[in-house]
């Protein structure tokens, strides 16, 4: 287990998220819809949690703000990423993923060793720790239709649209 964890509760643009910061970074974002995910998590992962804002946070919310206000285009935040290597390494892959740009699940599996990987890719995926700032969202289906998100495809869509309009 690790260390302290902060958290708190954001309200942007009618997207609720709960947030949670360790001394290393932003550690795991989740949707309003994903409360009790999000407190298995660090009860899984972290000695103690405290509801409080921190630098950290601030700094999130600050960018988050900016990022649906069509003036950034990607986070420059620090990180603290928790899971297992094919899981960092999917994710790192999705930060290659170009702004207002998608991949298919297989392309993302190919890119990292191979077609067959496309189921494990989407439980990657779904396993994101900082979906946003990982983003998660440009990921779609092979038939160029949005599919599984943890914020809903209507978060999906949206940010999506941000990007594209952009």
């Amino acid at each position: 287990m690790l260390g302290k964890i902060n958290y708190n509760y954001v309200n942007f643009k009618s997207c609720g998220l709960f947030v949670a910061t360790s001394l290393e970074g932003i550690c795991r974002i989740d949707f309003e819809n994903n409360e009790q995910r999000f407190f298995n998590w660090i009860e899984r992962n972290f000695k103690s949690y405290s509801l409080c804002n921190d630098d950290k946070l601030e700094k999130f919310k600050k960018q988050l703000d900016e990022y649906l206000s069509n003036m950034r285009k990607e986070f420059e935040i620090e990180l603290h990423i928790v899971g297992t290597l094919f899981q960092k390494k999917v994710w790192e892959n999705l930060l290659y993923i170009p702004y207002g740009k998608t991949q298919s699940y297989k392309q993302i599996a190919e890119s990292i060793g191979g077609a067959t990987y496309s189921r494990a890719v989407a439980y990657a995926l779904n396993k994101n720790p900082p979906p946003i700032i990982i983003p998660c969202h440009r990921v779609i289906g092979a038939n160029g239709r949005l599919v599984g998100y943890a914020g809903g495809l209507k978060i999906k869509e949206k940010l999506l649209k941000i990007e594209k309009d952009n």
